[in-house]
């Protein structure tokens, strides 16, 4: 069992390798505290997952959290991405003078840079 959730990890996140499992185990007929026992999952999600695994749905347990907050910067996406089109900035410093120049918006460097990279933008700091 080892080695598949090590070869699972590698290409999933340990929280969708546990949901994953733990599905599985479900299926084969394992108790939720068993389970529990063996992937140190709380009750209360071992729960939902029967929940959804008995419903025939199991898709939103692997859905990316439609809830999450927007970036402030998400409603200029195009005019941004039209302007780093013309000439691509070479540092995040020089990214965000010219999208506060553009939206009068400013984020941390770090924020920034998390944005940029979620967008496919390849700009060093």
């Amino acid at each position: 069992m080892e080695v598949i959730i090590k070869f699972l990890e590698a290409h999933f996140t340990k929280t969708r390798v546990c949901i994953l499992i733990a599905l599985i185990m479900m299926a084969l007929g394992f108790s939720n505290s068993q389970i529990k026992e063996k992937l140190g999952l709380s009750l209360p999600s071992l729960r939902k997952y029967r929940a959804s695994l008995d419903k025939g749905d199991v898709k939103p347990l692997f859905s990316n959290g439609g809830n999450r907050r927007k970036s402030e910067l998400d409603e200029h996406f195009n005019a941004i991405a039209e302007d780093f089109e013309k000439k691509q900035p070479s540092t995040l410093r020089e990214a965000n003078e010219r999208i506060l120049k553009l939206t009068g918006k400013k984020l941390s460097l770090n924020r920034l840079g998390i944005y940029l990279k979620k967008r496919g933008s390849k700009i060093s700091r």
